[in-house]
């Protein structure tokens, strides 16, 4: 295992420097477009040229030489237009468009000459170019051949090499699988890790066993921080009731005598017509006689002081109140009573209604 490892770490190395590489071809890439781009940025800005301009420039001169330039960038790139669907070599190309739109003249011409003309300066400059390439390529042969050849030898060499390199990294990475599966019993699942995980679970259980004191201690002070907090909030709320809460509340009953008071008069008239002097007479005797047989079962004699206070309480247990008809109609039973018990041969009426 440890010399397929350490394989596969050299080869890894090998593949970083080769992707080093890749890299700068890719870097020398971008710097032809940028090279391609440059050029285009030279061209435009040549020709978007103003005239120009001095103390003495009229704008009427001004207007017709900026009409020459518009008119003559516009005819020149027609002709380099139709000179390029022609075949007109690159070199001659580039030689016109360098000289801007002065070269317009001789431009004209070669369109003027037709294609024999292109195809003849096409010709010396093809003829111009190998035999200036046979001269570069001899002087540089002579002076740099040899590095060249030693460098495109090792870039050959380690082309041939990637896919080696991928291959044995491939096997090797394979190889380590195989083995690690073999050392480790995986037969899905793998023995050695259910092993592990086995011993996981009874590992935990031993901590939480261990842990139970801690969780029982803090459980305990939790249940006690609980109820303490309970029981001050039922003192408070007792000490609250205590000092604003009245437990033993009087009910006073409330009558509304206004529809008494309207009818006042028609009650009067009522008792004028009904009772007569004789009815009124015997009335009061009998009122007398009451008092008087009353004043016998107290030899002192009923005085204000001696007379005894009466109080009227009613208890009302039930959550819903009472309204004042109940009041009204419990107060008056509780005074039939007292009446009753004071003078047991006085006839007793139904408070109920």
């Amino acid at each position: 295992m440890k010399k397929q490892h350490d394989h596969l770490v050299q080869l890894g190395g090998l593949y970083d420097w080769l992707q080093t590489k890749l890299d700068a071809a890719n870097q020398s890439l971008k710097d032809a477009i940028q090279l391609r781009d440059d050029y285009k940025k030279s061209v435009v800005d040549q020709y978007n040229t103003l005239p120009d301009i001095a103390g003495d420039t009229a704008l009427s001169d001004y207007e017709t030489n900026l009409k020459k330039t518009v008119t003559d960038t516009q005819s020149l790139t027609d002709v380099m237009a139709e000179l390029r669907k022609m075949g007109l070599d690159d070199a001659t190309y580039k030689e016109i468009i360098s000289k801007g739109t002065n070269a317009l003249p001789f431009a004209e011409q070669i369109l003027a000459g037709g294609q024999a003309a292109v195809d003849e300066l096409k010709g010396m400059d093809s003829q111009l170019q190998v035999e200036a390439a046979t001269l570069g390529s001899n002087a540089s042969t002579a002076l740099y051949q040899a590095g060249v050849n030693a460098a495109q030898g090792i870039v050959d060499g380690l082309n041939s090499q990637i896919t080696n390199v991928e291959n044995q990294m491939t096997k090797i990475a394979q190889a380590m699988v195989t083995a690690m599966k073999k050392e480790l019993k995986i037969k899905s699942p793998s023995e050695v890790f259910a092993e592990m995980g086995d011993f996981s679970g009874k590992g935990l259980a031993v901590g939480l066993n261990k842990s139970m004191p801690h969780i029982h201690k803090a459980t305990k002070a939790l249940g006690k921080n609980t109820i303490e907090s309970m029981k001050e909030a039922i003192r408070t709320m007792n000490e609250l009731l205590a000092t604003h809460g009245d437990m033993n509340p009087t009910i006073k009953p409330v009558l509304d005598l206004s529809t008494v008071r309207k009818q006042a008069t028609d009650v009067s008239d009522i008792l004028a017509s009904k009772l007569g002097v004789h009815s009124a007479y015997s009335k009061a005797m009998n009122a007398s006689a009451g008092y008087e047989a009353n004043l016998e079962n107290f030899p002192g004699g009923i005085s204000p002081e001696s007379s005894p206070n009466m109080s009227f309480v009613q208890n009302n247990y039930s959550p819903k109140a009472l309204s004042t008809a109940e009041i009204y109609r419990n107060t008056n039973r509780q005074i039939a009573k007292v009446k009753g018990a004071l003078n047991p041969s006085a006839p007793q009426f139904d408070q109920s209604h």
